[in-house]
Formats: C-alpha cells, sequence, structure tokens
C-alpha cells in the first residue's frame, strides 16, 4: 500500500497527482496540481477575496488564535491546535451555513467557525436527544452549546436571503 506524500501522513494514498505522479490520502488532495480550478472564481474572489476554500481557512485559523497563538474550539472551548496537520485539520473548519445549500457563502469568513472535529460531526449529524449529553471529547466529556451555533445559524440564514434577493 502506498503512503501519502505529504511530509509526515501515514494514511494510504486516495489520488495520484498526474502531473508530478505523488500520490495524497483524502486530506491532502488539495496539494495537487492537476486538479480544475473552483467554479465561479471571479465571483467568488470579488466577494470575499478567497478563491480556494483552503485560502479561506487560513485567514479564519489566523485570526482565530488568542494572544499565545493558541486556537479553541468554539463550542466548548477547547484547544484544538494539536489537529493541524493531521487528516482532521479540515475538520476544524465547519461552516455554520452548509455549503452545498449555501454556495455563495462557501468561501465566506464570517460563514466558518472553529471547531473540535467531534464537535464538527456532532453538529453536523445534530438530533435533538443530544442537546442535552454530555460528549466524550477524548480528554474529557463536555456539555456543547448547540442553541448557540443554531442562533447564529439563524442569523446567517437571515443574511444570505437578504444578499441573495
Amino acid at each position: 500500500m502506498r503512503i501519502c506524500s505529504k511530509e509526515g501522513c501515514q494514511y494510504p494514498v486516495f489520488g495520484t497527482d498526474k502531473n508530478t505522479r505523488k500520490g495524497y490520502c483524502k486530506s491532502h488532495q488539495y496539494l495537487r496540481t492537476d486538479l480544475g480550478k473552483t467554479k465561479n472564481k471571479k465571483e467568488a474572489k470579488r466577494e470575499y477575496g478567497f478563491t480556494r476554500q483552503k485560502d479561506m481557512f487560513l485567514s479564519v485559523w489566523l485570526r482565530s488564535s488568542d494572544n499565545k497563538g493558541r486556537h479553541f474550539c468554539w463550542l466548548t472551548g477547547i484547544q484544538i491546535d494539536k489537529y493541524i496537520d493531521t487528516m482532521f485539520e479540515s475538520w476544524m473548519f465547519a461552516h455554520i451555513l452548509p455549503k452545498g445549500r449555501y454556495p455563495k457563502y462557501k468561501l465566506n469568513p464570517d460563514n466558518i467557525r472553529l471547531l473540535h472535529p467531534k464537535v464538527h460531526t456532532l453538529v453536523d449529524n445534530f438530533t435533538e436527544d443530544m442537546r442535552d449529553e454530555e460528549h466524550d471529547l477524548g480528554s474529557r466529556k463536555t456539555h456543547i452549546d448547540f442553541d448557540k451555533w443554531f442562533e447564529l445559524q439563524d442569523k446567517l440564514k437571515k443574511e444570505y436571503a437578504r444578499d441573495n434577493n
């Protein structure tokens, strides 16, 4: 089995760059040089200054650190820096409004919050019975303020409707 070409990554190859012949795991496909560009590139760049999700994520990461350069889950306060350069890296960036249903906010940095990767999964798969549970996030069991998430989601839905009508 081939291993991802990203330095330090030990995950199996998902796809191979046709230009460089390097193989990358699912998390590192963005390093490929043979993939097509984003659709509506000019529109996305004009509105938010980004043409790629990866660039927008980096901007969010840089503006979200505390005065010591640390990063924390927006809903739990748990430090998440240990997930950088792992297969969970992209799971730290959560779209408040799903990019499939709200494509014009895909590259909007205001539509992103840093979350613990497990919290991101819980938000994406939310059911009402999760609201009062404590969730195991590795180092401790934690209550997640889902109301905070859904209040922001409602606010952004109103902004999206206003901006796109």
